[in-house]
């Protein structure tokens, strides 16, 4: 391995090593709001206020990872030129997943995760009366996913940066039984691979972008001709 080689090998690393923190974060203000949200001191609208605002920056970030790696680019910028230079991506992002956010927070106001069980006398073992509980562990894994499709953004951002003509091949990693499904998605992650090389500008969809069935549970890599990766969702989510 070339110098040169070495060091765009040492600087995709520090993307992506910023992208896991990134998401890291992420979930981790998520698994706080729902926390929040579970003792009352959030509403529903409200936590989903929050976690709109919070997935804004996650997807505005994701972005400039994603093509600052395309780029092979050597320096950090600040977070306000991030914002001012990003945000429209995030924005576009946030606003996509804001649909499916909306029936999370509907869901919540519902009370689908609140789960019935009895109270029994002490004395007796007779149930006396219901008592509703929320299921926090079932609203944490669905409000994560939020912050695991960041990931997607950042390879779509990637794949964004290539030259329209460039080949690129879709590399099925897991072979999950889900990745063959149809389920309504335009595509899925076995056609994708068996169909490449693809042109990076007539190709939509990109591992974790939620555009094949498995959404953010895709760990597939996207591949150029020259040997370049998109980012490695099994080192980011798993």
């Amino acid at each position: 391995m070339t110098d040169e080689e070495r060091e765009k090998r040492e600087r995709r690393e520090k993307w992506l090593l910023l992208l896991i923190a990134l998401i890291g974060f992420c979930r981790e203000e998520i698994d706080a709001l729902v926390d929040k949200y579970a003792a009352g001191l959030l509403d529903a609208p409200a936590f989903g206020q929050r976690v709109t605002a919070l997935l804004q920056h996650g997807h505005t970030f994701a972005t400039y990872y994603g093509a600052a790696d395309g780029n092979d680019a050597h320096t950090l910028l600040n977070d306000d030129v991030v914002q001012s230079v990003f945000g429209a991506e995030g924005n576009a992002a946030t606003v996509e997943q804001s649909l499916y956010l909306a029936d999370f927070v509907q869901d919540l106001v519902q009370g689908r995760y609140l789960t019935s069980s009895n109270i029994s006398n002490t004395d007796t073992g007779t149930p006396t009366e219901t008592e509703d509980a929320l299921d926090v562990d079932a609203i944490k894994r669905r409000a994560r996913m939020y912050a695991d499709r960041i990931a997607g953004t950042a390879n779509s951002a990637w794949l964004a940066t290539l030259p329209p003509d460039t080949l690129v091949y879709w590399i099925d990693t897991k072979d999950r039984a889900e990745c063959t499904q149809d389920d309504g998605f335009p595509h899925n992650c076995l056609a994708l691979a068996n169909d490449s090389p693809h042109k990076a500008g007539e190709l939509k969809a990109a591992p974790g972008n939620c555009m094949t069935p498995c959404l953010v549970r895709c760990r597939c890599l996207l591949r150029t001709e020259d040997g370049d990766e998109s980012f490695d969702l099994g080192r980011i989510l798993d």
